[in-house]
């Protein structure tokens, strides 16, 4: 007789550069999510924790070395990072994520330079013209994390529920109309099949 598995989705929830606990979580996968399992990451890996490169490089790891089709989604923390890749006169996210865990954990003397400056800036960096000396940082990052972060998807979706980092609009019903901040706010969902970047370590 043949004996058949039920494929598994394992969603791994907010990550914020703390490693020890993605190791312990990745610890419990490993052996245990298989060929056609989906392991989906929900996003913020950086901000607040001491190593959020560690984290990435962890995570990128993770992807090469499971059977499992590994799956990643973006997160507000990202998102705002990306932004400020690409304009260096965005501040939003070193001024209200914690980005400076981020910085210390690629470059403690980057965070050396980008606190001076920021605290030169004063309160220019709120008119939303000043521009930091934000390359200093960048030019650390691995063009594999830039990648990472650039590739980085907005939900993922499975016969049994869809995966998103903040959640979804009630009031749209075409998962693939929820707009890009829909899916990044977090925001409280009764239903069952939404699995967000709230919800713990879960298996499906």
């Amino acid at each position: 007789m043949l004996a058949f598995r039920r494929l598994a989705t394992i969603a791994v929830g907010d990550i914020h550069g703390n490693l020890r606990a993605l190791n312990d979580v990745l610890q419990q996968l490993r052996g245990k999510a298989k060929s056609g399992d989906t392991v989906v990451f929900l996003g913020d890996y950086i901000d607040r924790g001491p190593d959020s490169k560690g984290c990435v490089d962890t995570v990128l790891r993770f992807r090469t070395t499971t059977d499992a089709e590994v799956v990643c989604l973006l997160g507000n923390h990202e998102d705002w990072f990306l932004r400020t890749l690409r304009d260096r006169s965005r501040h939003s996210w070193l001024l209200g994520m914690d980005a400076f865990e981020t910085i210390r954990s690629y470059s403690a003397e980057a965070e050396r330079v980008l606190r001076e400056a920021k605290d030169q800036a004063g309160v220019g960096l709120y008119g939303g013209w000043r521009r930091l000396p934000y390359e200093v940082f960048f030019d650390c990052v691995p063009a594999e994390h830039i990648q990472f972060f650039e590739s980085l998807r907005l939900y993922h979706r499975t016969a049994d529920c869809v995966c998103t980092h903040g959640g979804v609009d009630p009031g749209v019903d075409d998962i693939d109309r929820q707009t890009r901040a829909a899916h990044e706010t977090k925001r409280r969902c009764e239903l069952p099949e939404i699995v967000d970047g709230s919800t713990k370590t879960k298996g499906i």
